[in-house]
């Protein structure tokens, strides 16, 4: 417990989340990982977690104030997306045109444990393909054994990236296809 009027705690309760606690205390899941040295998302009953910086007893301004120092140092701005059932941290970076390592910076989280409900931060600047004419393309032939993915870490593209470059609704490429990568 802490001495301090201004720090802010709460003691966890079954079924509680990172997302589902600072959401409802109108702050950031960085924001409360931060003023708590969590590491990762994992939390247990009955732990103790501060839901008010010490430097600031409205929790709401001191996630705006965090919030508009990152937008200083960085012009792209951020979307939200709410985890569904099936996802992964691959499959919504690929879907967004990041990298799982850019995901995971974004959102600060330290592992690749993700739950449905928890809602994670798009840089919208990555989240367009990029653009370029077609004549910007390298054309590739497919070869056996080779996938979309693997294609998509050769070329520093996203699997999105190569469908949408080569008008493709599926994952399904064979042998001989000629792609714009």
């Amino acid at each position: 417990t802490n001495s301090s009027s201004t720090n802010k705690n709460y003691a966890v309760k079954a079924g509680d989340s990172l997302w589902a606690i600072a959401n409802s205390y109108g702050i950031s899941v960085a924001n409360l990982k931060r003023w708590n040295s969590l590491s990762s998302d994992i939390i247990f009953v009955g732990q103790k977690l501060k839901v008010a910086n010490s430097n600031n007893s409205n929790p709401q301004n001191a996630s705006n104030s965090s919030s508009a120092n990152n937008n200083s140092k960085h012009s792209s701005s951020t979307q939200q997306y709410a985890v569904k059932a099936g996802d992964s941290l691959w499959a919504i970076a690929n879907q967004h045109g990041l990298t799982v390592t850019q995901l995971k910076n974004l959102n600060s989280l330290g592992s690749d444990t993700i739950y449905v409900g928890q809602v994670l931060k798009i840089a919208t600047s990555s989240v367009a393909p990029k653009t370029s004419s077609n004549s910007d393309h390298a054309t590739y032939t497919v070869k056996a054994g080779d996938s979309l993915w693997q294609l998509a870490v050769k070329s520093g593209l996203t699997v999105t990236q190569i469908k949408a470059n080569n008008h493709l609704t599926s994952d399904i490429i064979y042998v001989g296809q000629q792609l714009k990568l």
